[in-house]
């Protein structure tokens, strides 16, 4: 091993270190316990020699916005791939279901029906069963993906009856820069509504939560996140 991989490693377990702190304050806060939060790591930022040194730093959740990004990482780290789950946080058409489906572990942004029907259909035919969250949009950002509550209660009893979907929770993103009150409220909405769906619906294993990012997830642990997706606070200096 080289001696700048060595430090990089280094650094990588330092910051490791240092979100922890952070969240097991967050948790202690919120009366959580700091094992049922997940930190996905976000590298879309960087090349698949950093990431192999972030696996070896202690993140095994790793996070790409794009399906053909995620698959060619997956494939340059073959052998690390056994110590770690793989996550599709970013938009995801319907014809490049296929070329994650056996390569993902949990897809965060499904937003449409139509996309649901598709991974359904295809995770059938490759002899899998998909993890999916549902990605809602209760801010009202029109840039913003996602199914607003009125939209995800008409569709979720459709959804159920996908035989090859497994429906685990909720993501939502937030408007950057909202600020902590505004942040708590639409978290806390978002927990509100996934614990309503689960018990209108009878799902013990709709229990997941996908929200935060390096600017708010702090108030996402608080309000009760099970997966907060971290990119800038882990890469952002590491990028050249």
């Amino acid at each position: 091993m080289t001696e700048s991989k060595s430090r990089l490693i280094e650094t990588l377990k330092e910051k490791r270190q240092a979100l922890d702190r952070t969240i097991e304050a967050a948790c202690l806060d919120a009366g959580r316990d700091p094992a049922d939060v997940t930190v996905v790591a976000v590298t879309k930022m960087v090349d698949a020699d950093t990431v192999a040194s972030a696996i070896e730093a202690g993140f095994f959740d790793l996070g790409e916005n794009r399906p053909q990004a995620l698959v060619a990482k997956r494939q340059e780290l073959a052998l690390q791939d056994e110590r770690c789950r793989w996550h599709l946080i970013g938009p995801l058409q319907r014809n490049k279901v296929r070329s994650i489906i056996k390569r993902c572990d949990l897809i965060h942004s499904v937003d449409s029906l139509r996309l649901l029907n598709t991974i359904s259909r295809i995770a059938g035919e490759e002899e899998t069963t998909a993890d999916v969250l549902l990605q809602v949009n209760l801010s009202g950002e029109e840039a913003k993906q996602g199914f607003t509550e009125e939209a995800l209660r008409q569709v979720f009893a459709d959804c159920q009856k996908l035989p090859h979907v497994r429906l685990r929770g909720l993501m939502t993103m937030a408007p950057f820069d909202a600020g902590s009150t505004y942040y708590e409220e639409l978290f806390g909405r978002t927990r509100r509504l996934k614990e309503a769906l689960a018990k209108e619906f009878d799902l013990n294993m709709f229990n997941l939560l996908s929200m935060g990012m390096s600017q708010d997830y702090i108030e996402a642990i608080k309000a009760g996140a099970t997966h907060i997706r971290i990119g800038s606070e882990i890469f952002s200096d590491l990028v050249t």
